[in-house]
């Protein structure tokens, strides 16, 4: 009995170890993310011009109208730089100057 417990333990703690271990080096998939964050963006821009076709006139609802289009503008922007970092790191220099052009634009 005194040599099952500290192998049920030690066998519970390799496992653990092993699964952070797996956890920390596995890369996130960025493409994956990046579509999923797209799909959320047109979501959000359907809800943001259906709500601007409507009048309203309670306060909540038009800051809350607010919060979402600012965060619908910063998922725009994170996305939107993410797309000309990848383009800048496979193409080269001559994509750079039309990243830095649509984020003048």
């Amino acid at each position: 009995m005194d040599i099952i417990v500290p192998a049920v333990v030690g066998d519970i703690v390799n496992r653990a170890v092993s699964f952070a271990i797996k956890k920390c080096l596995q890369l996130p998939d960025i493409d994956k993310n990046l579509e999923r964050l797209h799909q959320l963006l047109l979501r959000a821009h359907t809800i943001t011009e259906e709500a601007e076709g409507r009048l309203i006139n309670n306060r909540e609802m038009l800051q809350q109208l607010g919060i979402l289009i600012e965060g619908m503008q910063r998922g725009h922007y994170m996305l939107d730089n993410f797309k000309c970092r990848a383009l800048q790191q496979g193409r080269g220099d001559e994509q750079e100057d039309a990243c830095i052009w649509k984020r003048k634009s």
